[in-house]
Parts: C-alpha cells; structure tokens; sequence
C-alpha cells in the first residue's frame, strides 16, 4: 500500500496490491442478497476504518452526534475473475478518499484496511503510517 503526500489537500488515493488464491474476490451487480444485501454486513467489500492519535493510543473515530458507530469508509469492488474456474489472481486497486470530516479532534490520523472476498474470508490488514492533518 502506498499513501502519497498531498500537501494541503483533504483527498489522497490508496494504491492497494492484492493476491487472491482462488479469484473469487469482488462482487457483481447481482450480489444483494443474504450477506450481500444492504444489511447483510458484506455489502461493501473494501472497508477502510479511521482512527485518531490522542491520549497516548490510537482510537477509531466516532462521530457526535450521530448513531454512526464509527467512521467506516466502504467501497464495493467489482468481480475481477470472470471465469468460472477457480484461479490466483493478484493485481494493484486504487481507492479514493476524501478525509474532509470536521469533527475532528487530533491533527494525527491512520487508517486501517482490509478487503472480503466473496467467500466472507477477510484479507490481511494492511495500517497506514501515521499521518498529520
């Protein structure tokens, strides 16, 4: 993973590598249902969670007022084996982010990462370095 520097800038883009042994990562218009649906829990399959530095800890970022757990960033990826038989496959992803969230309350963020597949196996984590807002 790679996080470019954008001086002055609340938008950067993660550049994710990935490898899949089987090649069932991604999911297609037609996955709505049962997990996949919008309250399955694996509607999006690209989560990206934001945490805060303060108190000596990293804290992953609520927001006040709201009944948001969390801050969650979630993308769906889109199938990326159309064959039908199982095959690795590894490749690069480019994720778009907008950190422009104005209850902020430290300048010292990260971000956590991991990506399912449509089997619901959960990638490895991948952190961010540390970063100043």
């Amino acid at each position: 993973m790679r996080i470019p520097d954008v001086p002055g800038s609340d938008s950067f883009f993660f550049y994710l590598k990935y490898t899949d042994g089987d090649g069932d990562i991604g999911l297609s218009q037609a996955d709505t249902n049962g997990s996949f649906s919008l309250n399955g829990g694996y509607y999006n399959n690209i989560i990206i969670d934001y945490f805060e530095f303060y108190g000596g800890t990293y804290h992953r970022v609520k927001p006040v007022p709201s009944n948001i757990d969390t801050i969650q960033f979630a993308y769906r990826m889109p199938v990326l084996n159309d064959s039908k038989k199982k095959k690795a496959i590894r490749g690069d992803i480019t994720v778009p982010i907008s950190v422009d969230i104005p209850f902020i309350k430290s300048n010292q963020c990260m971000f956590r990462i991991y990506i399912y597949d449509r089997a619901l196996h959960k990638s490895n984590v991948v952190e961010t370095r540390q970063f100043t807002r």
